[in-house]
């Protein structure tokens, strides 16, 4: 069953008097035996996560507060304006150029490892630690791996972003890392993510920094890692004095040897393409192609409904169905009979069994220009010189409209213009057109 975080939440503080007592002072604690008993036997831990801006309940976002684990069994929920406790990565994806990075030694001969098969977390960090892109990236070469798991917090105080700033003590917490290292000189801790993730919650790797803080006279690295189809993002985290003060000091993508982008003749392969018919399923509202190939390589691994891809990818259950219908959409995924189920396609089996990030996005857009829609904006792309500032969004709207027949007002042609849009920016990003 679904927990529906909204109407727990409700009844929390319908029955405890939270708001008043935040409005005061700027925030209040609240035990997990209050928050199971007023939510009606709900799982606190369940209730509390909140790792993601999105997933926040209906509340929270009313009236701009978040939550934190102070204690074993007790939480504050303080006022956070400015949404403090998330920090935003969308704007640094595209202004990260990935380079080719050629792994050297013992990593070569591992078949129980092997770039194009990277289906989880920890096989990612595992891999870009053998691969030597950790080393490359903090440049260190005596690094070691030391930490992964679950432990416990001792004691060190955060500042609230509060109007107060108040100070709040934090002890015994659970933390749990994907992966931390050791050095010489420093301890390296690593927060890592499948697919591009627009935001994180900050507490992932803050609660970590500030405890290894009190244990250690070593350097402390924060690095937050993400995985999409053959790209490996590091972000090097600094953390100011008051919680939510976060800046990337260091940032680099790395793809595996192979170039960064494919190539195509885009003349060429509009000459050659045969079109299909305008499928009749929802127009694609999914902006991010990576994970578009990311669930059809994963699929194997059980990402075979919407639930199971909003669990991969840490994000909510409506955008997990707006990835799985670009994927029918462009003919990789279709729907089973059975309810809720998604089912590999003969092209989505082509395009996991490709072991290169290039050939991967070359067929998806073979895939894409094969429907009508996508053929004559690319048609258009072609007349302007490849430029995809030139290809406008009334462009887009009218080819949209021309090939659906109903439902596609001037209104909704436009809204779904921004979706083709963002798919010719990131094809522009991913293979180079002649």
């Amino acid at each position: 069953m679904v927990l529906n975080k909204d109407a727990a939440w409700d009844d929390v503080f319908l029955k405890i008097p939270l708001l008043s007592e935040i409005a005061e002072t700027g925030y209040s604690f609240l035990t997990a035996e209050a928050l199971k008993q007023a939510s009606g036997g709900k799982e606190p831990r369940l209730l509390a996560k909140m790792d993601t801006d999105l997933s926040r309940p209906s509340i929270f976002k009313k009236n701009n507060l978040a939550i934190l684990p102070v204690e074993n069994g007790k939480y504050v929920i303080f006022q956070d304006p400015k949404l403090k406790s998330y920090f935003t990565f969308s704007h640094l994806y595209d202004s990260t150029e990935p380079e080719e990075y050629e792994p050297s030694g013992y990593v070569t001969m591992l078949e129980t490892m092997q770039p194009g098969k990277i289906t989880s977390e920890s096989l990612a960090i595992d891999f870009c630690y053998h691969a030597s892109l950790l080393r490359t990236f903090v440049g260190q070469t005596d690094i070691y791996q030391t930490i992964r798991g679950r432990q416990r917090t001792g004691s060190f105080e955060i500042i609230l972003p509060t109007k107060s700033n108040n100070r709040i003590q934090i002890n015994g917490v659970q933390i749990e890392l994907d992966a931390g290292y050791e050095s010489p000189s420093s301890i390296i801790l690593m927060e890592a993510k499948m697919g591009r993730a627009d935001t994180f919650h900050i507490r992932q790797l803050m609660y970590p920094y500030l405890n290894w803080l009190t244990l250690t006279s070593k350097q402390i690295i924060p690095i937050f890692f993400t995985y999409t189809n053959g790209l490996y993002y590091f972000f090097q985290l600094k953390f100011g004095e008051l919680y939510g003060e976060v800046d990337v000091v260091h940032r680099r993508c790395y793809t595996l040897k192979e170039p960064p982008l494919g190539k195509i003749h885009l003349h060429e392969a509009l000459n050659s393409t045969s079109i299909d018919q305008e499928p009749h399923v929802p127009f694609p509202q999914a902006n991010d192609l990576d994970k578009v190939i990311d669930i059809i390589v994963n699929w194997s691994q059980g990402l075979t409904s919407k639930e199971a891809i909003a669990h991969f990818f840490e994000f909510d259950v409506r955008q997990a169905d707006y990835y799985a219908n670009a994927a029918v959409y462009i003919g990789l995924l279709t729907r089973s009979s059975e309810q809720g189920q998604f089912v590999l396609t003969s092209e989505g089996s082509r395009l996991a069994q490709y072991m290169s990030r290039g050939l991967r996005n070359e067929f998806l857009f073979r895939q894409m220009i094969r429907k009508p829609i996508f053929y004559d904006v690319f048609s258009v792309l072609d007349t302007v010189g490849l430029n995809v500032d030139l290809v406008s969004a009334e462009t887009i709207a009218a080819i949209i409209q021309k090939h659906t027949i109903k439902d596609c007002n001037d209104t909704t042609a436009k809204r779904r213009a921004s979706t083709v849009k963002k798919w010719l920016y990131w094809m522009k990003g991913a293979v180079i057109f002649r």
